[in-house]
Parts: structure tokens; C-alpha cells; sequence
């Protein structure tokens, strides 16, 4: 897989038109996500679906479940730095399921199995875009308030990238909402893509299919105990 940066330099905009001011330069990840040494994944179908990933070597699934004494402080360089990690992960295999899902949809039209992706795809695709309700009436957040938000080359159209900048700043001044958005038991995003794969039909035949959808609970649940 090759890693892409795409640097911008001047005044940057999210997808929307939103002005985010003028910076010397800032690293907009595209759908590929540069990912640091720590959490850097090669997405494939060649791994165990059920492989950890956190560390970049292969680990059994244990990577994301410590010890509470062993767990950094929420708000601390490690801890910030665990959570981008854990969510870089999880955008870059919720691409990577995305393509496969719209391959699989694309090569088998009119069929149960083609139109099961499809219907899978478009509703991953409308929840990681949907804002979640906060405790306070009225109040939301979605991954784009927090620096997850479409890819900015529309042929990538529906994948995630992330604006550094604005995740950390997110992870740090709404810790709060930022774990409402991820873990919030009734309508939140990830309750809410677990119950969008289950929608998916018995993958035995559909290998890789099933590899990355594995791959992605995975990720949805390190979010979940980094939160816990």
C-alpha cells in the first residue's frame, strides 16, 4: 500500500468551504492516512481477521487492553497520542472495507450478495457523515467537528481523512463530547456501524470481505476501551 501525504499551504479549507485561517503548511492525510511508526497498517487481505493491529506487528487481539494502572492519563501527550492512533486506524480500515464493499456491490449486481454491499456501504457511509446527539438538548457532534471528514479528492468520494490539527485540538478541549461521539451506547457512531455490519449476510465465501469487516469491529472496539 502506498502512504500519501498531501501538504496544502496558505488558507486550507475543509470539505464544505469552511476557512480554517492561513498556516505556513499543514498535512491534510488523504484516504491512504499517513500513519506514525506505532500504528502504521498495511490493508490487505492477508492477515487473521483476528489480528490486532495497534502496534503494527500482528499482535494477537490484546493491543488496546491494559491494565488501568498501565493506561496513560486521558488528557496526558500518551493519551492524546493513543487516541489519534486508534482513530487513524479506524479510518483507514473504514476505507478499505468501503472499497471493498463497492467492489463486491459493482461485480455482483443483481444478486443478494451485491445489493447486501451496497446497502452495507451506503449506510456506513451516512453514519460516519451523521452527527450524534449530545446529553444537552440540541447539542451534537459529528466526526467533522472533530477533524474526520471526507476525503478532498471526490473520486475518493465517501472515504474518510483526517485534519490533524483539528482531531487533537478536538481530543483535547472536547474530551467529553468527542467520547459521546464515539461510545455513546443508544445512537452512537459506533454502536451504530456495529449494527450496520451485522445487516451483512453470512460472508463464508466472501473472504476478504469478511477479513476487513472483522478488521473493523476490531478497530471500532480499541476506540472503545481507549473511552472505557
Amino acid at each position: 500500500m502506498q502512504t500519501e501525504a498531501v501538504k496544502t499551504s496558505g488558507e486550507t479549507a475543509k470539505p464544505g468551504g469552511a476557512r480554517l485561517g492561513r498556516k505556513k503548511k499543514r498535512g491534510v492525510l488523504n484516504s491512504s492516512l499517513v500513519l506514525p511508526d506505532a500504528v502504521r497498517v498495511e490493508i490487505g487481505c492477508d492477515k487473521p481477521a483476528d489480528t490486532e493491529f495497534s502496534n503494527g506487528k500482528g499482535k494477537r487481539r490484546s493491543g488496546f487492553k491494559k491494565d488501568a494502572a498501565e493506561q496513560p492519563a486521558s488528557n496526558s501527550p500518551a493519551g492524546v497520542s493513543q487516541k489519534v492512533g486508534a482513530i487513524r486506524e479506524f479510518a483507514e480500515i473504514f476505507n478499505a472495507l468501503l472499497d471493498e464493499l463497492t467492489k463486491e456491490s459493482g461485480g455482483n449486481s443483481n444478486t443478494p450478495w451485491g445489493e447486501a454491499c451496497k446497502k452495507t456501504a451506503d449506510g456506513l457511509r451516512k453514519a460516519v457523515y451523521c452527527p450524534v446527539e449530545l446529553t444537552e438538548r440540541n447539542k451534537h457532534i459529528s466526526l467533522y467537528e472533530i477533524g474526520v471528514a471526507h476525503a478532498p479528492n471526490h473520486l475518493q468520494a465517501g472515504r474518510l481523512a483526517i485534519y490533524e490539527k483539528d482531531l487533537l485540538t478536538a481530543l483535547i478541549d472536547r474530551e467529553a463530547d468527542v467520547r459521546l461521539l464515539f461510545v455513546k451506547e443508544k445512537g452512537g457512531l459506533l454502536a451504530q456501524l456495529k449494527d450496520i455490519l451485522r445487516s451483512l449476510p453470512a460472508m463464508e465465501k466472501h473472504g476478504c470481505t469478511a477479513s476487513l469487516a472483522e478488521r473493523f469491529k476490531l478497530a471500532c472496539e480499541g476506540i472503545q476501551e481507549i473511552y472505557r
